[in-house]
């Protein structure tokens, strides 16, 4: 359906988000065990300072993983002329809806990983623009965003 993109990671992208967050939840709720059960040769201070550093570190690894993936696509549909639907994902890899005006979109974003954001909401969004099989779907739901050269689909210069 030339309306209808769906990203080529969307499944990877999910279960890597999912896995992050369960990874996440079971050091949280490990902690205590390592601080509270753990050998009494070790002081407590050490052992809290170990808990600390493994709670801090589950909550930042998640939460850049959240950070860098919250604009990843994973598919989006043209509602009509003037509107689209586009689905990502939520923290805990649900999925969120979310419908466009197609004058509120605009090419530029301050995102690293997006290419293009809803003015209306603020929000960045990323879609493959180098990815052979989706570029028409892609030029036809958004016309103004750039297309990058699919580095597979190129011969090497001799």
């Amino acid at each position: 359906d030339p309306n209808t993109y769906i990203a080529p990671f969307a499944s990877p992208v999910r279960y890597l988000k999912l896995f992050s967050v369960s990874s996440c939840i079971f050091s949280i709720a490990s902690t205590p065990v390592l601080i509270f059960l753990s050998n009494d040769t070790i002081p407590f201070g050490a052992r809290v300072g170990v808990g600390c550093t493994v709670v801090l570190a589950a909550l930042g690894t998640t939460g850049v993983l959240n950070w860098l993936f919250k604009p990843y696509v994973l598919n989006m549909e043209k509602k009509s002329e003037s509107e689209i639907e586009v689905t990502t994902l939520t923290l805990l890899g649900g999925r969120q809806t979310n419908r466009i005006l197609i004058n509120d979109i605009k090419a530029e974003t301050t995102h690293p990983m997006s290419n293009f954001t809803d003015t209306s909401s603020g929000r960045a969004y990323y879609v493959h623009t180098n990815w052979e099989e989706g570029k028409e779907v892609v030029k036809n739901i958004l016309p103004m965003i750039e297309f990058e050269e699919d580095a597979g689909a190129t011969p090497p210069e001799a």
